[in-house]
C-alpha cells in the first residue's frame, strides 16, 4: 500500500498532474481551431455590395507557338494547326502600330514588348475559352470589338517571343 504522506508519492502525482495539465493546455488551440472551423462551415455568407465577378474558364493552361497578326481591328495567333482571336486580361494591353508592322505589349511593372506583326514566332501563354465577354478581362482586341472578332479566342496570359 503506497504511503500517501511520502515525500516520493507527493512529488510523483504532482508531476502527473503537472503532465496531464500540459497536455489540456496545448490541445486547446487545436480544439478551438477545430470547432472554428465547423462554425465557420454552418455559417450563411456575408452579403457584400460588390457583385462576384463570372468565373471565366479556359480548356487549358497551355503556351501556343505562332505569329500574331493583326486584321479587320482584330489580333489573332496563327500557327499550323488553328488561328485564335486573342483576348487579353486587363493587365496586359496590346497597342497596335499598323503603319509600323507591329505591336506592343504593355505589362505593368516591365518593359513595353514588341513583337513584329506576321513574321515574328511567339509564344502565347492562356488557353482556349468559349467566353470571350465578362469583367474580369478587356473585350477590346486591339481596336476593335470582341464581338467583331470571330472565334475560337484565346484569352492570352502572356507573350514571349520564341
Amino acid at each position: 500500500m503506497p504511503d500517501f504522506g511520502s515525500h516520493r508519492y507527493i512529488v510523483a502525482s504532482t508531476r502527473r498532474i503537472m503532465q496531464a495539465l500540459i497536455i489540456l493546455l496545448l490541445s486547446i488551440p487545436m480544439i478551438i481551431a477545430c470547432s472554428s472551423d465547423i462554425a465557420h462551415k454552418d455559417a450563411s455568407p456575408i452579403a457584400t455590395s460588390r457583385p462576384i465577378p463570372e468565373i471565366v474558364a479556359t480548356r487549358h493552361m497551355v503556351a501556343a507557338p505562332g505569329v500574331i497578326t493583326y486584321e479587320d481591328g482584330c489580333l489573332f495567333l496563327d500557327n499550323t494547326l488553328e488561328r485564335y482571336t486573342l483576348v487579353w486580361w486587363p493587365r496586359l494591353r496590346p497597342i497596335v502600330y499598323e503603319e509600323k508592322g507591329i505591336v506592343e505589349i504593355i505589362e505593368p511593372n516591365n518593359e513595353p514588348l514588341t513583337i513584329i506583326l506576321n513574321e515574328q514566332p511567339v509564344i502565347v501563354g492562356g488557353g482556349f475559352t468559349d467566353h470571350p465577354q465578362g469583367p474580369e478581362f478587356d473585350v477590346v482586341n486591339g481596336n476593335a470589338d470582341i464581338g467583331s472578332c470571330p472565334p475560337p479566342y484565346w484569352l492570352v496570359g502572356t507573350v514571349r517571343p520564341e
